[in-house]
């Protein structure tokens, strides 16, 4: 489709469900992805207006949680990874610094106490906004 001819798309708006409370301050006390922190506790809180939301979630052993890359990352489309020698494009790796400062994380769900949803393994700082959270329907309790 010819440029002049693509439809004009919307800015898209999210509004916080909840924060993740976490051992990291800073980006640099973080690790660089989940897979590095197992066994770290932390903490998501989710706002009253979503309690309900929640509902059935204790089902799983791991979820899903999206949140809003809040720290100051500028955006670049090439980055280079720790692991690698040369540059690739940011959408072939999990780099913090996106044209969308969106992430995930998959990380185990201990427990459930009203709001506040006791997780491992979690990558992100202090303070992040959380977006959504799905259930990871691989790691399913026997109960």
């Amino acid at each position: 489709m010819p440029e002049h001819e693509k439809p004009e798309l919307q800015k898209i708006c999210y509004q916080p469900i909840g924060v993740i409370h976490s051992p990291y301050q800073t980006r640099k006390q973080a690790p660089r992805q989940a897979g590095l922190t197992q066994g770290v506790p932390a903490q998501v809180e989710i706002f009253p207006q979503w309690l309900q939301g929640l509902a059935g979630l204790q089902r799983y052993q791991r979820i899903i949680v999206i949140v809003h890359l809040h720290s100051d990352n500028p955006c670049s489309l090439t980055v280079k990874p720790h692991s690698s020698e040369s540059e690739r494009g940011v959408f072939a790796t999990r780099a913090p610094c996106r044209p969308n400062a969106i992430g995930i994380s998959a990380v185990t769900l201990l427990r459930i106490e009203g709001r506040i949803l006791h997780i491992e393994d979690i990558d992100f700082i202090e303070g992040t906004p959380v977006l959504d959270i799905k259930p990871d329907y691989s790691h399913r309790k026997n109960h």
